[in-house]
């Protein structure tokens, strides 16, 4: 980097000769209610991202921008970075700058405000297809604007992966792909997508967005888990367990609807978490061995990803409860709402105390869920979880002979076999 004497420049010089990578650090500085972070730029190259940083120029991301070439190094505008988890103690600023080959911008001043980020989101809807083609495309696409008008999202649908270039992308907070299917972008439109998710870039996908780029690893991490069957449509029955997340908040602990049921080659719950699965005892063709989840969130490679199975038949974009699923995850996908999506972590409960989705009966006599208990009837038959083998456990039961009999409680563990959480 350099400074450079301008006369178009507030303060007669700027930074510039700026390159991928470079940065410059500020220290002491106290945050004080600050909320946007505004840029004074110029680029006669291919523009980037600014990023703000604290603590180091790899530290903790609070904000990032893309500065788009401005036809000259003469010609300046300004930049509107919004901020988000500020430290509150005095700390040292990194304005670090990022981009492709080659001089980016030049950056003449910059200046913290306590006025508001005004922007309204945007999404763009990807839906091109070079596998199976879902004939609920158009009415995916029409749900997503009408639900976004409303809400302060303007929704542009494209079918061109050539979109997908990092000056284009930078204008969208979210991308969404619906029901996407095959190989859909290049190599470089693939770079350019992830670079857009590292710099804070939202993620919708869509029913069969995870049948969707099968040899690109990024996406299939930043999806979540990739499809690998479906029994005919049908109705089930959906266990909701995240009543926090926009997407789910408006669903009782069961909801029930039909659709197109797809199963999933691995298991997301370890990255991602899980907001609902499917009761796979409430339909035919699940194979999950119990745990099968349909709606999940997570944060990656510093963008932000939200992933529902449902959406293969019109009707579903008529549904409102489905509707309004759709729109929770479009608002976290922007980040116009936040929420919680660190996968779960130690304990969670195997019996639901509804039905024995996950667990498999052996031998004689059957078992039943009554009032939130299971009962034994008519033998000595196992029950045992398939769902999942445990590899370290402690567990806990309660159970009695006979309705007039003392409670007996039993506990058991397996410690694990490598030291790790439990």
């Amino acid at each position: 980097m350099n400074t450079f004497d301008k006369a178009t420049a507030n303060g007669g010089k700027t930074v510039g000769d700026i390159n991928d990578g470079d940065w410059i650090s500020f220290s002491p500085y106290l945050f004080q209610g600050q909320k946007k972070l505004t840029v004074r730029a110029s680029s006669g190259g291919s523009g980037g991202f600014i990023e703000l940083r604290t603590g180091s120029p790899n530290g903790e991301l609070h904000g990032s921008a893309y500065i788009p070439p401005t036809g000259s190094w003469e010609t300046f505008q300004n930049v509107d970075v919004p901020l988000r988890s500020l430290p509150k103690k005095t700390t040292e600023i990194y304005l670090v700058f990022r981009g492709g080959d080659g001089a980016l911008y030049d950056v003449d001043d910059f200046e913290f405000s306590t006025e508001p980020f005004k922007k309204g989101k945007k999404v763009l809807v990807f839906s091109k297809t070079a596998g199976f083609r879902h004939d609920s495309i158009p009415e995916g696409i029409a749900a997503l604007k009408e639900l976004g008008a409303p809400a302060g999202i303007s929704v542009t649908a494209t079918e061109e992966a050539r979109q997908f270039t990092t000056a284009n992308l930078a204008k969208y907070d979210a991308v969404a792909f619906l029901s996407t299917t095959g190989d859909v972008l290049n190599a470089e439109q693939q770079a350019a997508f992830e670079n857009y998710v590292k710099n804070g870039g939202g993620y919708l996908g869509i029913h069969a967005a995870a049948d969707t780029e099968y040899d690109w690893a990024f996406y299939g991490g930043l999806v979540g888990a990739y499809f690998d069957s479906h029994p005919a449509i049908q109705k089930a029955t959906v266990r909701v367990h995240d009543h926090d997340h926009p997407s789910t908040a408006h669903l009782d602990d069961a909801w029930e609807r039909t659709d197109e049921w797809y199963n999933y080659r691995t298991n997301p719950r370890e990255q991602a978490k899980v907001l609902a699965t499917l009761d796979e005892t409430t339909y035919s063709g699940g194979t999950m061995k119990g745990d099968h989840p349909i709606a999940w969130c997570q944060s990656y490679g510093g963008g932000r990803s939200f992933y529902t199975g449902g959406g293969h038949t019109k009707e579903s974009y008529a549904d409102e409860a489905f509707r309004t699923h759709l729109l929770g995850g479009l608002q976290y996908a922007t980040g116009q709402v936040k929420a919680d999506c660190k996968p779960d972590k130690g304990y969670r409960e195997i019996f639901n105390g509804q039905t024995l989705d996950g667990w498999k009966q052996a031998g004689p006599g059957k078992f039943v869920v009554t009032d939130g208990t299971l009962r034994s009837e008519g033998g000595m038959g196992l029950l045992w979880y398939q769902a999942k083998e445990l590899k370290s456990y402690s567990s806990s039961s309660t159970g009695r002979c006979g309705a007039t009999t003392t409670p007996v409680s039993s506990w058991a563990s397996r410690p694990p076999t490598t030291p790790g959480p439990r």
